[in-house]
């Protein structure tokens, strides 16, 4: 089973995650609007499926997780390639 304390403390820093990304990726400019949207939609899902695999207690849902969060690397990936983001967004992007 999962630890209650550790789930929260890992949904906490997905939260400080979302908190820096958010903005950023809301200042992408609409010409990138279908990528913006898929980066901002697999990012804002994630909080949910940590939620359900905590209280349903199946490890198996936790690889669910780590598929969605390596979408949202893709993502992030494809974001700078494509110069989608600005020259400061790109410095202060998180590695």
């Amino acid at each position: 089973m999962f630890d209650s304390n550790r789930q929260m403390l890992i949904v906490e820093k997905y939260e400080k995650l979302i908190n820096y990304l958010y903005p950023i990726l809301q200042s992408i400019p609409r010409t990138h609007g279908v990528a913006k949207n898929l980066v901002l939609t697999d990012l804002l899902i994630v909080p949910s499926m940590m939620m359900i695999a905590g209280k349903t207690g199946q490890v198996s849902k936790l690889y669910l997780i780590d598929a969605q969060l390596a979408t949202v690397r893709y993502w992030m990936r494809f974001l700078v390639v494509r110069k989608c983001m600005t020259k400061h967004q790109d410095v202060h992007q998180v590695k």
